[in-house]
């Protein structure tokens, strides 16, 4: 039975593996072939925006339930290994008492058992390895720069997460004090385990933070759930940002009537694109205002980076910090703007913080500030390679000449990925004045300004 549970997790998680892949593939290519930029065939170009978005939905359809099959597996197999390592007990004592030599292929069935167990509790090792990682980290006074963490491998900003990697995981919802988290049922390759909404106050009106994914019903019925426990309702909901993980079920959790008759909807406005959320209308949240739910008071802050209208929300009382995707609860933010997106990390250093309640993962209420430097001294560090291999040369570079410098020691079918995180950093020192990019044969090269010439 062990060796059958450990098979089915291998295969289980290539599978894992290859819907991110596609997933990721997908998402990386451009919305339309590049044929269709100077051709006015509307119906042949929404076809195919509508057929990428179809594969996707099926991606994310096909991984939900490979995600909660290998949820299962996880719990399974240290039972049966327990059953495994029993039984070879068992035999061994059996034979042994007897005086009898154990058959050969009872011994070769029991050795590979065994490897197998090894195997096992080799990994489990590593797991906690893993799990202590980021804390031996930020408690080191210098960090090994030819580690490449898993912030440097994001592409396209995406965080991966090896199914190797067991994620502590998350009930559909918890209680924290004046906190009850709720969990957006949307496990994907991009959401982990899912979006995490957060339902503050204690009176009967609630505030909410963050939704799910439209369409979403294990979703919705754990909101009214908690929400009939609590005989409460929504009065207010804030949206941390644009993304459909976060604002897609409003509409859903108006149509349930879960909110009151005067419910507000509140998004911070996008710098960078036109709005239109068809039924949904959002009043503008504004940088430091605050919300008083009933005796809780809590105040937005705008923190770009990740979008260009991301926002948190602060509770100067309690310290509380729920931070939308700016600080996960599992490996690191992703961002569209690296320059703005140190900036949002700074302001948070100095907000003194005593528990993260993040969008996706679970809490940070260990060193929360710790960790937050601990991101803003690795950017440090890798800008500063980043900045040293430009300045070193004699000529200048290109994204992958710099990936090539930075990233020496990691294997080369991982520079494609590398290269984008490279290539914010880039742009952020370009921001800052600090280099320039000349377009030569269709190639971006990056050079120091003094350098003005190729």
């Amino acid at each position: 039975m062990f060796s059958v549970l450990l098979k089915a997790k291998l295969d289980v998680e290539s599978k894992i593996e290859g819907l991110q892949r596609n997933y990721i593939s997908l998402l990386r290519q451009p919305v339309l072939p590049i044929e269709f930029k100077s051709q006015n065939n509307l119906d042949a170009a929404v076809s195919i925006i509508n057929t990428k978005i179809q594969t996707l939905e099926e991606i994310e359809e096909e991984y939900e339930k490979i995600y909660s099959l290998h949820q299962k597996l996880l719990l399974e197999i240290p039972e049966a290994k327990n059953d495994a390592e029993s039984l070879e007990k068992l035999v061994d004592d059996l034979f042994s008492d007897s005086n009898i030599e154990i058959p050969e292929e009872l011994q070769k069935s029991q050795e590979f058992i065994k490897s197998e167990i090894k195997v096992e509790n080799l990994k489990e090792e590593e797991e906690e390895n893993y799990q202590n990682h980021e804390e031996e980290q930020i408690n080191s006074d210098k960090e090994n720069s030819n580690i490449v963490e898993l912030s440097d491998l994001n592409t396209s900003n995406e965080s991966f997460f090896s199914p190797d990697v067991q994620m502590k995981p998350i009930p559909s919802t918890t209680r924290f004090n004046e906190v009850i988290r709720i969990l957006g049922c949307n496990p994907s390759p991009m959401t982990l385990q899912g979006t995490n909404s957060y339902l503050i106050g204690k009176g009967i009106k609630r505030l909410l933070i963050d939704s799910s994914d439209p369409k979403k019903p294990d979703y919705i019925k754990a909101l009214e759930t908690i929400l009939k426990e609590e005989n409460a309702l929504i009065s207010n909901i804030i949206s941390t940002h644009w993304h459909n993980d976060h604002l897609g079920s409003i509409v859903d959790v108006k149509k349930k009537e879960l909110v009151t008759d005067d419910c507000k909807f509140w998004k911070f406005p996008r710098s960078d694109a036109t709005e239109d959320y068809g039924e949904l209308k959002f009043q503008e949240l504004t940088d430091r205002q605050e919300f008083d739910i009933d005796g809780v008071k809590i105040k937005a802050l705008h923190t770009p980076g990740h979008t260009t209208d991301h926002v948190v929300l602060f509770n100067e009382k309690t310290k509380a910090l729920f931070s939308g995707d700016c600080i996960l609860g599992e490996g690191t933010a992703i961002f569209e703007d690296l320059h703005d997106y140190m900036k949002s990390l700074e302001l948070l250093s100095k907000l003194n913080i005593s528990v993260i309640y993040p969008g996706h993962g679970d809490i940070i209420d260990s060193s929360p500030t710790k960790k937050i430097q601990f991101y803003i001294n690795h950017r440090n560090e890798r800008e500063k390679q980043i900045l040293d291999a430009i300045i070193t040369s004699s000529k200048p570079l290109t994204d992958m000449d710099i990936v090539a410098i930075a990233y020496v020691t990691t294997p080369k079918h991982l520079w494609p990925a590398a290269a984008v995180n490279v290539n914010q950093h880039l742009i952020k020192l370009k921001k800052e004045g600090k280099i320039i990019d000349v377009l030569k044969d269709h190639e971006t090269y990056w050079q120091i300004i003094e350098l003005n010439k190729l």
